[in-house]
């Protein structure tokens, strides 16, 4: 959980498509598609 001034940071190694969820609003996700 991150605090309202938080930020997270991520570097996806391979392209492809992730998905990802909030742990505390499981019905808020989304997709990432990363490409070359």
């Amino acid at each position: 959980i991150l605090r309202p001034d938080g930020s997270f940071r991520h570097t996806f190694e391979a392209p492809g498509e992730y998905d990802y969820f909030c742990a505390v609003h499981p019905s808020m996700r989304g997709k990432i598609t990363v490409t070359e």
